[in-house]
């Protein structure tokens, strides 16, 4: 089944090689330091008032005035590079009111300025190339363009490759690697997974080179490690047996880096990076082997000279954030073949309500879904599929969220945040107008604001599907949208039917 990390401020998007699902609100958000590298030079002197109050906007003000003030500032010092870079500030602000087209068409500004100004701008700015192309690039694929994404990305990559030929210190590389990693993504999204390892593979064979030279910096080996991962990615994505062989060289040529550089921050950080990929990709299926990397990398650090360092303190405890997960994936294992826990109900919404005594002898297919969550909606084919085929076969599809303060807009015909609190009857009425829109055919469930419901079935992300059999007892759980998700569902679905 699709997830999607529902944070607004993640403004550069992971291609991720599994199921797609959104995360609940109390999940810990993922943060990637900036390198010293890729740091910018203080801004300039400029009137203390003036730039507080542009300050001001940006942050608390409207979008429109957000908006109206930085081009008035801009308009000012057009090639004042400090007051362009805001843009990203921006950007933020109109991401986090959910205005993509303005977000985008910011983002298109700061990305074009940059673009014109490659030959004469310094290494750290053009470094911050690659952040911007990528942000811009998440919001082009937002917005299904992929061919604008896709023409964006080669464009600055081949004006960061033409500013590199002079660089000797290799500072470019890990933005062009950054680069190089999203051209791949896209291919891979394209389905055209041979061409993107190809192109990795190639890249991180030229990378080699510099990283076995004697007097070589540990920016080739962050470089190599961005590629690397995009190639674990891109095998997983592609269900290769090489992946697993993939993923292990990756992790032994970091921390054989980390061997021969123990003070580099940025190789640790990058190190704790890489083991935060692998257990972010394999708690749910193997939450075991995730506790035990885990505990392996936390034990590694601490063991370092770097244990003290705030960043690299901050990188644990991102990777720590996976210690509720994993824990709600073993519970989930352990709910295999045994009784479902007990349904807490407020209100139904849309369709007849039911007793747990009406359940009994049926299969039953609870969906943990929201209105907000794209992924959850990716599903809804499937669960009208399923309610017509085996509905009077004995299958009853239940839906379960909670209150998320949404009213339906009837002028937009769509599900909205009010503003303002609403009443339990107001979002039972939107639920039941945002089914009915979806043509969706079963009943769904509010549970009450304290309810444990969720938490006893394990739910930290959703789309979360729960199939329990005839006798009450739980016999597959899935988390997020896409194809292999939905064909084990349905699968199981006729198994116990049958039973």
């Amino acid at each position: 089944m699709k997830f999607c990390s529902c944070v607004l401020v993640a403004l550069i998007l992971i291609v991720s090689p599994g199921p797609q699902f959104c995360l609940l609100a109390d999940e810990a958000k993922q943060e990637t330091p900036a390198t010293d590298e890729t740091k910018e030079k203080p801004a300039a002197e400029e009137p203390e008032d003036a730039r507080a109050e542009l300050l001001k906007q940006l942050q608390s003000g409207t979008p429109e005035d957000a908006i109206k003030a930085l081009e008035a500032a801009i308009e000012q010092s057009p090639g004042d590079v400090d007051v362009q870079t805001l843009r990203q500030m921006l950007v933020a602000r109109l991401m986090s009111v959910r205005k993509t087209v303005e977000a985008m068409e910011q983002a298109e500004k700061l990305t074009a300025f940059q673009l014109s100004r490659v030959q004469d701008a310094t290494p750290a700015q053009n470094i911050s190339l690659a952040s911007s192309v990528q942000m811009l690039r998440s919001l082009y694929l937002r917005q299904q363009k992929p061919a604008e994404a896709a023409k964006i990305t080669n464009e600055a990559l081949e004006a960061l490759r033409s500013a590199a030929v002079k660089d000797e210190d290799d500072l470019y590389l890990p933005a062009i690697a950054q680069l190089v990693s999203a051209v791949a993504q896209g291919l891979s999204l394209e389905e055209k997974y041979t061409e993107a390892e190809d192109m990795l593979k190639k890249e991180c064979a030229d990378l080699q080179t510099k990283i076995d030279a004697a007097a070589a910096t540990e920016r080739p080996v962050q470089a190599w490690v961005t590629l690397m991962q995009s190639r674990v990615i891109n095998a997983r994505r592609a269900e290769l047996e090489v992946a697993p062989a993939l993923a292990e060289e990756l992790d032994a040529g970091i921390r054989s880096a980390i061997e021969k550089n123990a003070s580099s921050k940025n190789l640790m950080t990058a190190f704790i990076g890489v083991r935060s990929m692998e257990v972010g990709t394999i708690y749910r299926d193997a939450p075991k082997t995730a506790q035990e990397l885990l505990t392996n990398t936390v034990e590694f650090v601490e063991a370092s000279e770097l244990k003290d360092d705030l960043a690299i303190k901050s990188a644990i405890d991102r990777l720590k954030a996976y210690e509720s997960r994993i824990a709600s994936a073993l519970l989930v294992l352990e709910m295999i073949g045994k009784p479902a826990p007990a349904l807490d109900i407020e209100v139904w919404a849309h369709g007849d309500s039911k007793s747990p005594d009406d359940l009994k002898g049926k299969v039953v297919l609870l969906d943990f879904w929201a209105v907000w969550c794209g992924p959850c909606i990716a599903t809804f084919p499937h669960l009208k599929e399923w309610h017509e085929a085996y509905h009077d076969q004995g299958l009853e599809i239940v839906g379960v969220t909670r209150q998320y303060g949404y009213e339906w807009n009837e002028e937009s015909g769509q599900a909205a945040k009010a503003k303002e609190d609403v009443s339990l009857e107001t979002e039972q009425q939107m639920l039941d107008k945002f089914m009915s829109h979806h043509e969706l055919h079963h009943a769904t469930i509010m549970t009450p604001k304290t309810s444990e419901m969720q938490k006893q079935f394990g739910v930290t992300g959703i789309p979360h599907a729960v199939l329990i059999d005839r006798l009450g007892n739980v016999r597959m759980i899935k988390v997020g949208s896409g194809p292999a998700n939905s064909q084990a569902l349905h699968e199981m679905i006729e198994v116990l039917l049958a039973e």
